[in-house]
């Protein structure tokens, strides 16, 4: 199976998410998903945001549309499932952040938020049997 930059539309991002929730053993949260025209990279560092309200077991993931981020100048692919995979994984690893952070406390959530990415590209790339240099690049060529 080849990886793809984008989905085509929200039909194919339901079932991304249904299909990953499943993996990150989250089939039982009530997670809306949906796409946003409007921010960008600039605003989404991933090209995702998550709310989550861990005591209902449920959230919101809002991801950057293939608009969006085809206006961006990402220094690596941000493919929408890669996108989809990282903001789940928020739900199973919490960052909790908070206004006047300390240095300290931002340095941990910079670290996590590292780890979240890596883990992210990690199965990603197990999926589609890719390199990490796949994501070096913004074509769908590869």
């Amino acid at each position: 199976m080849k990886p793809k930059m984008y989905f085509r539309n929200e039909k194919e991002l339901l079932e991304s998410a249904k299909e990953w929730k499943q993996r990150l053993f989250l089939a039982d949260w009530n997670i809306m998903v949906g796409f946003d025209d409007e921010l960008t990279l600039d605003d989404y560092e991933c090209g995702g945001i998550s709310e989550i309200q861990y005591e209902n077991s449920c959230g919101n993931i809002t991801i950057l549309s293939e608009k969006s981020l085809e206006k961006a100048d990402p220094m690596e692919k941000h493919p929408h499932e890669l996108i989809i995979i990282h903001e789940l994984l928020h739900f199973v690893l919490p960052m909790y952040e908070k206004k006047n952070q300390t240095i300290e406390e931002t340095a941990y959530n910079i670290t996590k938020h590292q780890t979240i990415e890596r883990i992210a590209k990690s199965l990603y790339m197990a999926k589609y049997n890719v390199d990490y240099v796949w994501f070096r690049g913004c074509t769908d060529e590869d």
